[in-house]
Formats: C-alpha cells, sequence, structure tokens
C-alpha cells in the first residue's frame, strides 16, 4: 500500500520510526517542511521559511491530492494533523506528540477548537501512555478512536551490551546520566545544586550531561560557583549511535523534566502529568533504572525500574539518588527489571507489526 506520512524530517522521532516503517515494505511517502535524506523514501519538501502558512497549507494540500495515497499517518496534531484533516481524505491517523495537546489548545479558544476538530475527524488518534489517551478524551476525542502505544526502541542496539568502559576512563565508581535538553524548561540546574550534597557521601562519582542548549554558559558558571565543576562532564548532544553507550554504561539516568514547560513565551503547567519520554524509554531497555520527577506517570513506578524525586527539590534528589545507587543489590535488580518492562513495552518488531495489522484493517474496511 501506498502510505503518506506528514512529519518533521529532521526530528530523531520521524528518523527513526520512518526507517523501521520501511520494514513494512510499502510506499512510503513523507510530506515534511525540512529537508531530510532517507533512503527508500519518496520526499516531498514543502521549503518551511519562503512560503506564508496559508501557501504552504495549500501546497501540502495539493501534495496529498497528487500523491493520492491508501494511509495518511501524521506527527503532531498542530500542524500536520490538522492540515491533514483538511484534505478530508481517509483512513487518517494522527500520532502524538505532547505539546500538540498539551500547551497548544491552551493558547486561546480558537487553538482548542483546531485541535477538536482534528482529533475527530481522524480514523485513529495514537498516544503513547494513559495520560495522553486521559488527555485527548477530555479535549473530546472518541474513545474508540484512541490507540495506545508506547514509542518503539531497538532492543538491539539500546540493550546492556552496549555497556563500555567509561567508568574506567574517568576513573570512578559511579556515573550519573542527565539527557535532559540545556534550556530553561528543563532544569538541569536542579541536578547541579543537588551534587554537592550528593558528593559529600559518594566522591567516586562523575555526572554526565548530555543534551546541549542555550543554558550551557548559566549551568556552567553554576557549577563553579558550586565548586562541583570537576565532577561533572559538560557533553552536550551526541548522535542518536552513541546514546546506547552512554545509556548502559551509567548506573543510574537522571530526568529533570517537570509538568511546567514554556510555549512560545509563555509558561503552562501539565496538569495530567507526563509520560516517560524518548530517552527514558531507551534507558530502561539499556537496564539502566530512572529517577524522575514525580510527575512522571505513578503507575510505571510499579512495573518498571522507575524511581521519583520532588520536582524543583534538589535535596531530595540528592537523597534518593544516593540511597539508590550505593545499593548494589537494588541496582542488580532494577537493571533486570528495567531491561523486562522494555522487552515487553517497547520491541520495534512486535510495535511494528501492531501497525502493519492496523494499517491492513483500515485499508480493508
Amino acid at each position: 500500500m501506498k502510505i503518506l506520512y506528514l512529519a518533521d524530517g529532521q526530528s530523531v522521532h520521524t528518523v527513526r520510526e520512518l526507517e523501521s516503517y520501511k520494514k513494512l515494505n510499502h510506499d512510503i511517502h513523507l510530506i515534511t517542511y525540512n529537508k531530510t535524506p532517507l533512503n527508500g523514501i519518496t520526499i516531498h519538501y514543502v521549503p518551511n521559511k519562503k512560503l506564508f502558512i496559508p501557501l504552504r497549507v495549500l501546497k501540502t494540500l495539493w501534495l496529498i491530492r497528487k500523491i493520492k495515497p491508501d494511509i495518511i499517518h501524521t506527527y503532531y496534531l498542530a500542524n500536520n494533523g490538522l492540515i491533514a484533516s483538511l484534505s478530508g481524505k481517509h483512513p487518517l491517523i494522527h500520532t502524538i506528540m505532547g505539546s500538540d495537546i498539551i500547551t497548544f489548545p491552551e493558547i486561546n479558544i480558537i487553538f482548542r477548537l483546531l485541535i477538536k476538530y482534528a482529533l475527530n475527524t481522524s480514523d485513529i488518534v495514537h498516544v503513547s501512555d494513559e495520560t495522553s489517551k486521559n488527555r485527548v478524551l477530555e479535549l473530546g476525542c472518541n474513545k474508540d478512536r484512541v490507540f495506545v502505544q508506547e514509542w518503539s526502541v531497538d532492543l538491539s542496539k539500546f540493550s546492556p551490551k552496549a555497556m563500555d568502559n567509561l567508568k574506567h576512563i574517568y576513573n570512578v565508581q559511579y556515573l550519573v546520566l542527565c539527557t535532559a535538553w540545556w534550556k530553561p524548561d528543563c532544569f538541569v540546574d536542579i541536578l547541579i545544586k543537588a551534587i554537592p550534597l550528593i558528593t559529600r557521601e559518594i566522591s567516586s562519582i562523575k555526572f554526565i550531561l548530555l543534551g546541549g542548549g542555550p543554558e550551557e554558559g548559566k549551568l556552567k558558571d553554576l557549577a563553579e560557583e558550586l565548586n562541583v565543576k570537576h565532577y561533572i562532564e559538560f557533553i552536550g548532544r551526541v548522535p542518536e549511535d552513541e546514546m546506547p553507550k552512554y545509556l548502559a554504561s551509567s548506573d543510574l539516568v537522571v530526568d529533570t523534566i517537570t509538568n511546567y514547560t514554556f510555549f512560545r513565551g509563555r509558561l503552562f503547567k501539565r496538569t495530567q502529568g507526563f509520560g516517560l519520554g524518548q530517552a527514558n524509554r531507551q534507558a530502561l531497555a539499556c537496564g539502566t533504572p530512572v529517577l524522575a520527577t514525580n510527575n512522571i506517570i505513578g503507575e510505571k513506578a510499579d512495573s518498571c525500574a522507575l524511581f521519583h524525586y520532588k520536582q524543583f527539590d534538589h535535596e531530595d534528589l540528592a537523597n534518593k539518588l544516593v540511597a539508590i545507587i550505593s545499593n548494589n543489590n537494588l541496582i542488580h535488580l532494577e537493571r533486570e527489571l528495567a531491561r523486562d518492562y522494555a522487552t515487553q513495552n517497547f520491541d520495534e518488531n512486535k510495535n511494528f507489526n501492531n501497525w502493519n495489522n492496523i494499517y491492513m484493517k483500515l485499508v480493508t474496511k
């Protein structure tokens, strides 16, 4: 069948998912506003900056009519999903990304109505967790249209076998990883503020900060001010292929994301919390437990290696981190639990077989 995706061609999510969709041996097309080379996929590039929004929408609608897909699958409801809904073409699947249902509908009543329209003109709305499901239901989506499935992880790449000799390189007993972007609403400073308290109890430790971003200078200044810069490696953004090495080699991943986020210069509160996040799924696949703020979906704490600390509370973060990584028996148990949970819920092959079945059912209705 011919499947058309509307998505950001430079997004790690898009690249990873479409690379997997190719395995289904369908005729894959992608409409994107950002150029990207993807082998085996027909790319239709619509200039983002050169065209005004109305012209961009018209160009996209024209491409949809020209391509004549059997199925349309969009990523991010607030632009791609809405445009595909305006096309009137079916079957239509929307994959929810996060801010498209959390913050975009709260900007004003018009945006909220547009999101409701997109949700209710779809055949399937894909969400990755129960929290997102509850949110789309709150926005008026028919519950029979909602499909809950976690984002996929390549379990052969993100695996405990990816462990490297980073502890030997840094000459430490413990490694703690943080993958959050260095942005104001990611609150990496909370982890840095916790480090003086942590190192009073554990001195042979190194904190690796990936992500990168505009707050780099402020974070480095804070580390200097607290005299903990020698405990931190500010590495920044790394290629996807290098992530397994860092995740599998760490004793713990710290997630500093809270239920507050900035969107278009405004601060929004996620009223229902939020899901795991892809880096956390990859960490669990590598057998590495995660210490996250207490707004991540609570029920997951009982079924996977996910620990909680109070958001914005660096003292609670420090106490929880020391208690976890200093308990070797606990770490060993949680590593096994993390990998088992990932195998059951994130398996790329199983998830894409599910998608193939859904596609086949939709086109044979």
